[in-house]
């Protein structure tokens, strides 16, 4: 078959069809609305309200992130936009399956552990009047503040 026959038979216009939509759905930005990121913080208010995390998942944990950003260091976490959403959703995902083999209730304690100290060093911060790096979504959720929380569990336990 010749280059020319190929492009014209209806098996390859299929075949660049396809491709061409999977590359447009790819390019698309993937993203969590306001609304909806909105009711997501409605929900994780609720979790805190009842103690109750057995309905947790992945975009529950970056609203914690952003509702415990802003009461640590009174301001918002204005790097949370649509994408950004989106883009720690999927990374709070596959750290919560790394990590705690899917298990978002002992996410969640981490989580909590990790605000608690935080909101101590910051506390400690304004009382001297000394600046410091915050915690960021990326620190929670890419291990490196777990090393220290599994530490911290280890020097617990070990004074039990």
């Amino acid at each position: 078959m010749t280059a020319k026959k190929m492009e014209e038979s209806p098996e390859f216009l299929e075949i660049i069809e396809a491709t061409t939509a999977r590359m447009k759905r790819r390019a698309q930005r993937k993203s969590i609305s306001a609304s909806s990121f909105e009711r997501t913080i409605e929900e994780t208010k609720e979790m805190f309200d009842t103690n109750d995390w057995s309905e947790c998942k992945a975009r529950h944990l970056v609203a914690i992130y952003d509702l415990m950003h802003t009461k640590v260091y009174g301001v918002d976490a204005a790097d949370l936009n649509s994408t950004a959403r989106y883009s720690y959703t999927m990374m709070a995902n596959a750290f919560v399956k790394r990590e705690f083999n899917g298990d978002y209730i002992r996410a969640v304690k981490f989580l909590r552990w990790a605000w608690n100290r935080e909101g101590r060093w910051e506390k400690w911060r304004r009382e001297n009047k000394t600046g410091g790096r915050r915690l960021t979504i990326y620190n929670l959720f890419s291990g490196r503040v777990l090393t220290e929380y599994r530490t911290d569990l280890a020097r617990r336990h070990d004074h039990r």
